[in-house]
């Protein structure tokens, strides 16, 4: 079972702030993203490697 975007943050021990610093995007889009899969799909290639660098998982790990 995969986990939500949300859920990885919260395991990850991160905030919303934190991670949109660390991806290199505003607050929003990391909202933005937890709450829809079609607005997923829109970020860069550099940014959903930076995110599963953050959350400790594998780029397919954050495909739901």
């Amino acid at each position: 079972m995969k986990l939500s975007l949300k859920a990885l943050r919260v395991n990850a021990n991160l905030t919303v702030k934190e991670v949109a610093e660390i991806v290199g995007v505003s607050v929003g889009t990391i909202y933005s993203w937890e709450r829809s899969e079609e607005s997923f799909n829109k970020a860069t290639w550099s940014a959903v490697k930076k995110l599963a660098e953050a959350y400790g998982v594998s780029v397919d790990d954050l495909r739901a």
